[in-house]
């Protein structure tokens, strides 16, 4: 089956607050129903949904584009472009830029990303130079500053080369129509190819009247306020068909959507947290150097609680016992991902990033029981059901999981009880469980909360979206 012949390269998804009522996973059902080949997340001033969107864009076969909507300053003033992320090098820049401006910025809505850091950081960046209400390029058009926005552009041409396409837009705006015309030429005499966008902020055009309550809520303002608001129908999320149909005229500007998106080529991958290095003193590893502060605060702590007269304390052999028990190096193969106490009996259970969950005794260290490869990944999340010795797990692999830790005092390992195999649609980040109400709890990546009755594992309902 062929794919459609237009890409949208502007669009607002959930992560653009108030902006937006188009959530990633509508993003992706909307493009793969419409056969578009890819389609750019253009987030405003931020890049949150990144991660989220490629790869639920890849999984539904769809290239994901980078992209935000930033503001755009030079010594005359500012203005909305598009930044979209060409290849890694584009991405990491895209990530320096919005995050220095906010930086620089006393709040989002006063963030600029001046000329001056655009030329340090241009490299692997796509530019888009922006809708007729509020554009970098284009608000000048609609006002008649030509002169202005030939300064702009030539300057913008300069540094981005073959990197610079000029946008048009066909919302309905009386600034659009006079911004058209202008763009036209200056796309003619400065031989910049056009892009035709739509600025998509929600699905349906009946849509517009929650995202107007959306925009309120913003402002602080009521409905009967919003005499000119700046998004209309329009602004829903239009497919291929609709898009040619409305640039008949201009053909090159649906063209060259499906050029950037060939010429895009990144998405953003899951991996380990980089953390920063540490220089331990005194020529100790970074483990060393953990437990020696470890030990200074705990001799502090002791000192505090000896002039407190706790009991926990109250002879040197109970002293010792914290000592010791600093001192514990747990002989565990993965870096630990998870980790739960059992108070009443003295131990502590961890789980590994290679699925395995082990029981401790944290008096001494010692392994008392263990299973390996619990969960084909990640264990992500992990708590203990004290009345019923339960260990309960969730993963990265979708699924929960509930083992008997006091089955069998001689048996090295623990039994799995009952077992919840994709439990969710996206990646499960946190279990928890009420022992009064007899019910356990997950929570994936996409912000959906899931409620299970403990002893049979059936659903019970779904409790909150916090997307």
């Amino acid at each position: 089956m062929s794919h459609a012949h237009f890409v949208h390269l502007r669009t607002h998804s959930a992560y653009s607050l108030s902006e937006s009522t188009l959530r990633i996973a509508t993003l992706a059902k909307l493009a793969k129903q419409d056969r578009q080949p890819a389609l750019a997340i253009t987030d405003s001033f931020n890049m949150f949904g990144a991660l989220e969107f490629s790869k639920k864009l890849a999984g539904e076969g769809v290239q994901p584009i980078i992209g935000a909507t930033v503001r755009l300053s030079d010594a005359t003033g500012d203005g909305e472009v598009v930044l979209l992320a060409k290849d890694e090098e584009g991405y990491i820049n895209l990530s320096y830029l919005i995050s220095d401006a906010l930086m620089q910025a006393d709040n989002t809505d006063a963030a600029q990303i001046s000329m001056d850091a655009l030329k340090a950081r241009h490299q692997g960046l796509i530019l888009l130079t922006g809708g007729a209400k509020s554009g970098f390029i284009a608000g000048q058009c609609a006002q008649g500053q030509l002169p202005k926005a030939k300064e702009r552009l030539l300057a913008l041409h300069q540094l981005m080369a073959d990197r610079l396409y000029i946008e048009l837009q066909r919302h309905g705006h009386a600034e659009e129509r006079q911004a058209e015309p202008l763009l036209l030429e200056l796309a003619d005499e400065l031989n910049i190819p056009l892009v035709a966008t739509n600025d998509n902020h929600f699905e349906t055009a009946d849509m517009h009247i929650p995202q107007n309550v959306l925009t309120c809520i913003a402002t602080s303002q009521r409905i009967s306020q919003l005499t000119n608001p700046d998004q209309n129908e329009e602004y829903r999320y239009k497919d291929a068909a609709e898009m040619q149909a409305l640039f008949a005229d201009i053909p090159e500007a649906i063209a060259n959507s499906l050029v950037i998106a060939q010429r895009c080529a990144f998405m953003v991958q899951t991996r380990a947290p980089i953390l920063p290095a540490f220089e331990a003193g005194d020529g100790r590893s970074t483990e060393e150097e953990l437990a020696h502060q470890s030990r200074q605060g705990l001799a502090e702590r002791i000192v505090e609680l000896k002039t407190s007269g706790s009991e926990l304390v109250a002879d040197a052999a109970k002293e010792q016992i914290y000592h010791d028990c600093s001192d514990i190096k747990l002989a565990q193969d993965a870096e630990i991902a998870a980790l739960c106490l059992d108070h009443r009996h003295r131990k502590f259970i961890t789980a590994d990033v290679a699925g395995s969950v082990s029981v401790f005794n944290y008096m001494n260290g010692a392994l008392m029981k263990q299973n390996s490869a619990v969960h084909s990944k990640e264990i992500s999340s992990i708590c203990y059901a004290d009345a019923d010795r339960c260990v309960i797990t969730a993963s990265w692999d979708r699924s929960w999981k509930v083992m008997d830790e006091d089955s069998n005092a001689e048996a090295h390992s623990m039994p799995v009880l009952r077992s919840v195999c994709k439990a969710h649609d996206f990646d499960i980040s946190a279990v928890c469980f009420s022992y009064k109400l007899n019910l356990v709890a997950t929570g994936d990546s996409n912000g959906v909360i899931k409620v299970w009755d403990f002893q049979f594992a059936t659903y019970e309902g779904t409790c909150g979206n916090l997307d």
